[in-house]
């Protein structure tokens, strides 16, 4: 991932992720038992399941949370998220 796609996903997280950001920013070690731990998973599950929550077929989201931010997300956008998120230790 380059320099410029690494600032783009970063900047795009609190756009995408208004509900989200306060939990797993800034190393997306979420909150035990009501936002999963993120950092370190790997990018092309975290890709599926973002897409899966943004077409419905994953509907696990307590109040449809992951599934609204998802749906305001571009394939662009959730492939670059999925990629920072990797990445974090």
């Amino acid at each position: 991932m380059r320099w410029d796609e690494i600032f783009i996903a970063v900047a795009t997280l609190p756009k995408v992720w208004p509900l989200a950001w306060p939990a797993t920013a800034p190393t997306a070690g979420g909150i035990p038992a009501q936002y999963p731990r993120l950092a370190g998973q790997f990018a092309e599950y975290t890709e599926a399941q973002m897409k899966a929550f943004r077409t419905g077929e994953r509907a696990n989201d307590a109040n449809k949370v992951m599934r609204s931010i998802a749906a305001k997300m571009s394939d662009d956008e959730i492939h670059m998220v999925a990629d920072y998120i990797a990445g974090l230790p």
